[in-house]
């Protein structure tokens, strides 16, 4: 009747649930990098993703170009093992990045970066 084991159903659902976090998550970086205004390149550059806590360092110098820092961030999100799921962090330490986010800044980001490339990915996954 069961072509596998019921207690294997748990670790199904993992990787399947896995699989859709790492998905999302490189939407979002993709978003981010798309939304991101782009002058030096410092703030694209330093986007930063993590797994299981936040990394807020920033490095004035990481000047990636136009689309900074997305190849590091879906690297990340392509290493994360599927065996559970993790929390998969987004963060950017600029020291203006709080004013591009509230739209200050840069007239390429009137309604900043964070809050519209989360709010398209939600929407793209709505029921």
């Amino acid at each position: 009747m069961w072509d596998k084991k019921p207690t294997s159903f748990a670790d199904i659902v993992t990787k399947d649930a896995a699989e859709h976090v790492k998905k999302i998550s490189k939407d979002i970086i993709g978003s981010l990098v798309d939304l991101s205004p782009v002058d030096t390149t410092q703030f694209v550059s330093n986007h930063n993703v993590s797994l299981d806590k936040p990394d807020w360092s920033h490095n004035e110098k990481k000047l990636l170009g136009d689309r900074g820092s997305e190849g590091e961030g879906m690297s990340t999100i392509s290493s994360m093992p599927t065996n559970k799921l993790h929390d998969v962090w987004f963060t950017n330490a600029t020291p203006y990045g709080n004013e591009l986010e509230s739209g200050q800044k840069s007239a390429q980001a009137p309604s900043g970066v964070y809050t519209p490339a989360f709010l398209a990915v939600a929407q793209w996954y709505k029921g």
